[in-house]
Parts: C-alpha cells; sequence; structure tokens
C-alpha cells in the first residue's frame, strides 16, 4: 500500500510542479526504514514515460535546492541503472548539472550500474566524453570500467591510448581506470603493469601522480602477483615529496594497512614519517594509530607516533585529536605506558608530550599510575630518576603526579621510599597545600593500601610542623615590619600612583563619552513579550555566582629562583652512571 501511495504522490507532484520536494521528504522518510523503493518507483514511472527523469533534472535549479543536492543527485545514482534510456541521454544531463554546480556531481556509481549492462553503452559513452571532455572528464573511469566484464582487452586498449593526453585530468582518469580493472589475461596484465610503471617515471602533476599512487595500489590488490614489480614505482612517485602525494600516501595507510603487503606499507609510512605533513595527512595519522592499536600493533603505532614527533618540530601530541581522545577516555592502559616510556626515555619533546596529555584531561576521572610492566626490572636509582621526571613536568598537576609516585612508591624498597616521600613533601606538598591537601583526605578514606595510608599521614604531620614552623617565625618581633613604616610606604605608593595618573596622557575616550554610574544588584530584570497586544510582563532572575581558582606554587613566590632552577634540572637530568645503567 505503501508503494502505491508513494507512487501516486511522486505523479502528483510531478503534475504540481514540486517533484524534487517529494523526492527529499520520502527520501528522508525512508533513511531508517530497511527496504528503499523510491529509487526503483522513479525509474518505473520513466519508464513508463509519465516523465523523463533525465529531461526533469536537467531544469534543476542547484541554488534553490542547494540543501537537498546530496538526496536529489544521490537518488538519481540510484534509479540510473534501472531507466531505459540511452547513455546520451543520461551523459547530457550530466553535462547540464555540472554546469549549473561548477563542479562534477558524485553519480559516478550510476554512470557505472547504468553502462555495465551493456559493452555498447560503454563504448557510446566514451565516444560522447571524447567529443564533449570539458563536465564530463572525470566519469571516464566509471564508462570504461564498466565494460570490464564484457571486453577487458578493449577496455585497456582504451585506457592506453588516453595516457598519452596532454590533459593530465585524462591521464588521471586513465590511471584510475587501470588500477580498477580486472584482468585475467597474462599479456592484458603484463601490458597495464608496463603503463603504469612507465607513467611513473614520466608523470610531472601531482594531481595525475596521486591518481597514479592509489592506481598502483589497487592493481596490486587486484594482482597480488605483481606487488614486486610495481613496488619501485611506489617508491618513485613518493620520493617526488610533494605535499598532496605524502596527504595522499598518508591516507591510503588509513585505508589499505589491512589489505597491502608489509614491506608496501612501510614504504609508504617511511615517506610520511620523513617529511613535513599538512592537516589532511595529520588527521588520516591520527585515526592510524586507533586502528593499529585495535589490530594489536601497539609497537608499530608508538614506534610511528615517536617517530613523527622526534622528526616534526611543529607537530606535537595535541596534533592528534582522536588519538589523544581515544587514550584519555578508552585506554588507560596505554596512556599510562607511554607515560612511563615517555619520562623514562628523558627526551624534552616527549616528556613535553606526557604534560600535554595531562593538560588534555579536563573533567575526566583518570587513574594515571606508571606501567608496571616496564618499571618491573627497573634499578632503585632508575625509579627515583623517573618520579623526578614526573615532578619536574607535572609540578602543575599536583594530584597526577601524587597518583604516578605513590604507585612507584609501593613497588619500591624502604630506603627508596623515604626518598619519595621527601620528594611529595618537598616540592610537591609545601607548594599545594590546599589542592593536594584535600585530595589526600578524600584519597586516605579511600584507600586500601596501608603503606599508602601510612605515607599520606606522614606527609599530613610533616605539612602540620612545617606550618607551625612558619608560624613561629612570624611571631619574632624583629623579622617584623613595624607597622608605621608599612602604613608610610602604601601611602608614599598610592600617592605615586595618582600623581603618574595625573601627568600622564588621558585617553580620547574621556573627551568622547560622559561619565555614567551604574547601579549594581543581586538579580536580573527583564520583560517577557507574549504577543502584540498584550502588556510585557516583567520577570525577575537572581543571580548566581561562580568562580574558578588556582593555585600558585609558594615557592614560586617566596624563592621563584631556586624552585625553578630545582624543576629545570629534575626535567633535564640524565639517568646517573647512563653509560653502565
Amino acid at each position: 500500500m505503501e508503494k502505491d501511495n508513494y507512487r501516486d504522490e511522486l505523479i502528483q507532484a510531478y503534475k504540481s510542479k514540486s517533484l524534487f520536494e517529494k523526492i527529499t521528504q520520502i527520501y528522508l522518510a525512508e533513511i531508517r526504514s530497511s527496504s528503499k523503493i523510491l529509487p526503483t518507483l522513479l525509474a518505473e514511472i520513466h519508464n513508463e514515460k509519465l516523465l523523463d527523469l533525465n529531461k526533469f533534472f536537467q531544469i534543476l535549479d542547484t541554488e534553490s535546492n542547494k540543501r537537498d543536492l546530496y538526496i536529489l543527485f544521490n537518488t538519481y545514482s540510484l534509479a540510473l541503472p534501472m531507466m531505459s534510456c540511452s547513455i546520451e541521454d543520461v551523459l547530457i544531463t550530466i553535462e547540464q548539472l555540472n554546469k549549473k554546480n561548477k563542479s562534477s556531481i558524485d553519480i559516478h556509481d550510476g554512470i557505472y550500474n547504468f553502462c555495465k549492462h551493456d559493452l555498447l553503452y560503454a563504448q557510446q559513452g566514451l565516444y560522447y566524453i571524447k567529443e564533449n571532455p570539458e563536465n564530463l572528464t572525470s566519469y571516464i573511469s566509471s564508462v570504461i570500467s564498466s565494460a570490464n566484464s564484457h571486453d577487458p582487452t578493449w577496455c585497456l586498449s582504451q585506457t592506453q591510448s588516453l595516457i598519452s593526453s596532454s590533459d593530465h585530468s585524462i591521464r588521471s582518469q586513465a590511471y584510475w581506470t587501470i588500477g580498477r580493472l580486472q584482468l585475467t589475461n597474462e599479456c592484458d596484465i603484463i601490458l597495464a603493469k608496463s603503463l603504469l610503471n612507465a607513467s611513473s617515471d614520466n608523470e610531472d602533476n601531482n594531481i595525475a601522480n596521486i591518481n597514479l599512487l592509489r592506481a598502483l595500489i589497487n592493481f596490486g590488490k587486484n594482482h597480488s602477483q605483481c606487488w614486486h614489480d610495481i613496488k619501485n614505482s611506489i617508491s618513485h612517485i613518493l620520493h617526488k615529496n610533494d605535499d598532496d602525494i605524502l596527504t595522499s600516501a598518508a591516507q591510503q595507510c588509513l585505508w589499505e594497512f589491512q589489505k597491502i603487503p608489509n614491506d608496501i606499507f612501510h614504504l609508504l609510512l617511511d615517506a610520511v614519517k620523513k617529511n613535513p605533513l599538512k592537516s589532511e595527512a595529520l588527521n588520516s595519522i591520527d585515526l592510524l594509530f586507533i586502528d593499529l592499536i585495535k589490530n594489536n600493533q601497539h609497537d608499530l603505532a608508538i614506534a610511528l607516533l615517536e617517530d613523527i614527533l622526534a622528526k616534526n618540530n611543529n607537530i606535537g601530541i595535541t596534533s592528534f585529536d582522536s588519538f589523544n581522545h581515544y587514550l584519555i577516555k578508552e585506554n588507560n592502559t596505554l596512556f599510562c605506558k607511554l607515560v612511563t616510556k615517555w619520562l623514562l626515555s628523558g627526551k624534552n619533546q616527549l616528556c613535553r608530550s606526557v604534560l600535554d596529555l595531562f593538560n588534555n584531561i579536563h573533567d575526566e576521572i583518570l587513574e594515571s599510575h606508571v606501567d608496571k610492566e616496564l618499571c618491573a626490572d627497573l634499578s632503585e636509582n632508575i625509579k627515583l630518576y623517573l618520579s623526578r621526571k614526573i615532578i619536574g613536568w607535572l609540578i602543575t598537576k599536583p594530584t597526577d603526579v601524587f597518583t604516578l609516585i605513590s604507585s612507584v612508591y609501593v613497588i619500591s624498597s624502604h630506603q627508596l621510599q623515604n626518598k619519595l616521600e621527601d620528594l611529595l613533601f618537598d616540592p610537591l606538598f609545601i607548594n599545594y597545600p590546599r589542592d593536594l591537601g584535600k585530595y589526600l583526605e578524600i584519597r586516605k578514606e579511600k584507600e586500601g593500601d596501608n603503606s599508602l595510608i601510612a605515607l599520606i599521614h606522614n606527609l599530613e604531620i610533616r605539612m602540620k610542623n612545617y606550618v607551625n614552623g612558619y608560624e613561629q617565625v612570624y611571631s619574632i618581633k624583629e623579622l617584623k615590619t613595624p607597622d608605621n613604616n608599612r602604613h608610610l610606604y602604601w601611602k608614599m605608593s598610592d600617592r605615586l600612583m595618582q600623581k603618574a595618573k595625573n601627568n600622564g596622557p588621558k585617553s580620547i575616550f574621556e573627551d568622547m563619552f560622559n561619565i555614567k554610574h551604574l547601579l549594581y544588584g543581586n538579580s536580573s530584570i527583564y520583560y517577557m513579550h507574549s504577543s502584540t497586544n498584550e502588556k510585557p510582563q516583567r520577570t525577575e532572575t537572581p543571580m548566581h555566582t561562580f568562580s574558578y581558582s588556582s593555585e600558585i606554587p609558594n615557592m614560586d613566590i617566596i624563592d621563584p629562583f631556586n624552585f625553578n632552577y630545582r624543576l629545570l634540572r629534575f626535567r633535564i637530568e640524565r639517568i646517573e652512571d647512563e653509560i653502565n645503567n
């Protein structure tokens, strides 16, 4: 019943000149439906000559239907293989649409499936495109490759003639066509391989080289016995070091890493990581990290990431948004492994990446800890080195520093535990007594490890004694500034400030505007207009306070030089007796 209703609605919409609106409406209604009958209905109505769908699409106003163009083009593409018409009618329609749309519309699958019915369709279509190439060049590959099942030799011969064209867009289509062909005749395979290899030496257009690279990879996938013979051609294109070629290589790494041999995959990867990368390439590599990890290739993903960070000074871990999100939200184990590995490396760029990772944590609750597997065989000296690195780079994240160092604490000897307690107290606890103090109170109540409870207890006692010591110092009269001196200082300071203000240049705004006094309250008043005839209703909303606080390290005020020097030393120091270790 639904099919008959839609059919009647489409015919009526055609008569009332609202067919495009009706197509959009039915398309959206069918999105969640398992059966899509709209293209079939349109093809049936066209075949019954109740309307000419090709001519109707020729008059499509692309500007007024701009929001729905994808829906309309996709519906037309799906209906094409079921329509009874000539390939010339279809190409004329596409030609008209391309002129209006100012860019090639994506109905390549529709063209391919339409021409696949008959070799004659492909031959006639290619002839028409050669005669009218201006707006139809991008459909050459779809037309030729559609005849693959009928006559692959004809497909290859047509492609061979197009490779010699002076137009790079036509050559691009020829390369892409060879990549799509499924060849079974050995002579055809040898000819196709030789055409691609020769083109890799002669092609000087970057856009064509991108399509040639894609064609070579597709050709290898379709004819796996040829990977060895086309490897040099792939390498030759990559060595041209064009940004767009490298972007395409990065995309191929993402899309094809499970479908191509390892040596070809690493050939693409080596080209990507050795050169500066544009944002499009970074986006592909960003997603590649996640795919590699999900396919149990953790070491390859980490090695690639470290190589890119090391060889590109303008690229940081924050350049990979999806990977950052994946680490923080979904893979805490790998997050902790990277933090531990990079801090142990001592390399500034990797340690900086650790800080960037923690700065990307906002409201998320992350259980950070050192990787036990990496720390299992570490000497006490290197564990202390790791803890100092944690403080040096993450001092602005006191709670994270405590959780990381406490995870080192529980796997350390008693002697090292005393040293770690000293580090946690100074420089960490004495610089962040408020934030860390609150965290330790909560941690102590929930902690199940007795050694960590004892550690927290010791830190709290030491902090209490530290504060008491300051209070005792403050009570020594000889160290106090006399009240009279402080009063005179601030009075003199205010006088100098006022004098500087009076003598300083006046703002031009003082002459342009009058001074207005604003009254402040604790509520906001506004008027609601329900209709044009009724009076506006007065509404009063109480104001709410909100605040954001950040604790400044105490030593950055009391003794900034020594404090920052100590942190710098923690960051740049190397492992003692590094050669022997």
